[in-house]
């Protein structure tokens, strides 16, 4: 089996829509009251349309089964921190057929070499809490956690 990884077209926004919607439907049984549990198709489209440079997608056999969409983010300097610039990984979804055979380390591979071609040493990215396979996965791949994200819901 060949991973093939390229950046995506146009004529890949219904792609991306699909294989967003496994992300979502994840994202909607652990947080049915934060996500809806079908991915805004249209909305979705025109979100990643001008981004296209910054979204990859891998084929198995010419069959697109995964994408990460990541972008270079540039903070200034504060009186707290000093400037900085890495690598944010938004989504990454690869469909269940093709799951744990490659695919989302082949994708992690890709947006590695970018990050160190654009001479930065840092990725970051977030993962929901209760999604322990992206964190077992993350973890596989070298991330580890730096900043916590805490919510309390209210009764309203």
């Amino acid at each position: 089996m060949t991973i093939v990884v390229r950046i995506a077209t146009a004529a890949d926004l219904d792609t991306l829509a699909q294989l967003n919607q496994v992300v979502q439907s994840v994202h909607a049984e652990l947080y049915p009251d934060d996500f809806r549990a079908n991915v805004d198709a249209e909305g979705l489209k025109a979100l990643l349309a001008p981004r296209l440079a910054n979204v990859i997608i891998a084929e198995v056999d010419g069959r697109p089964v995964g994408y990460i969409w990541f972008e270079m983010q540039t903070r200034p300097a504060s009186p707290f921190s000093p400037a900085r610039r890495r690598l944010y990984i938004h989504h990454l979804s690869v469909s269940p057929a093709a799951r744990r055979r490659g695919v989302a380390g082949a994708l992690m591979a890709h947006a590695e070499a970018y990050a160190e071609g654009e001479g930065t040493d840092e990725i970051a990215l977030s993962h929901w809490a209760a999604n322990t396979g992206a964190q077992n996965f993350f973890a596989a791949q070298g991330f580890a956690p730096y900043q916590l994200l805490l919510r309390k819901k209210m009764d309203l």
